[in-house]
């Protein structure tokens, strides 16, 4: 990513700082500044049966950072090669203070929980400067769905699918 420094020249980003800066802004107050960050048709892959489209992925981050404010997906870049592949592992964390809607489902009341989802790894590929898909492998007890198991939430199949239409 090219970026303008408060002296006028240019500013490039290294693959795993566009990352980190992307991330960086998800865990803002306001995760819709991120948005620049990610392709019009950015993938999100290893939470749900199926991918999330940048709307629901981004609709996702909202939800998260209005029900754990604190809400952090601590990533850290494992690998960067300069290749368009960057992979990292994350260990969200956050406590459950304020009201956590997910399209689809009743919406969840602060509960005071302190969640810390177990570490998963991460796989960035990115087109030109903006990431265009995000592919987490599978952890036991982690994701979105573990969050929800640890706040008390069953979800059946049918519940899931109203998630992500």
């Amino acid at each position: 990513m090219v970026g303008k420094s408060f002296l006028g020249g240019e500013i490039r980003l290294t693959n795993g700082e566009l990352v980190h800066a992307a991330m960086a802004a998800l865990e803002s107050d306001d995760p819709k500044c991120a948005a620049p960050y990610f392709t019009e048709d950015f993938v999100w892959q290893g939470n749900f049966p199926r991918p999330l489209d940048k709307q629901r992925f981004m609709q996702l981050m909202i939800a998260l950072k209005k029900g754990f404010p604190d809400y952090a997906l601590s990533v850290k870049c494992c690998q960067d090669s300069g290749n368009p592949v960057v992979r990292a592992v994350m260990e969200p964390v956050g406590t459950h203070s304020g009201t956590f809607a997910l399209p689809g489902l009743p919406p969840i009341k602060a509960t005071g929980v302190v969640v810390a989802l177990p570490r998963q790894a991460m796989e960035f590929t990115l087109r030109g400067s903006q990431i265009n898909k995000i592919k987490l492998e599978h952890a036991s007890g982690g994701g979105v769905m573990g969050l929800l198991e640890i706040l008390g939430v069953e979800l059946t199949e049918e519940m899931l699918e109203k998630v992500l239409r």
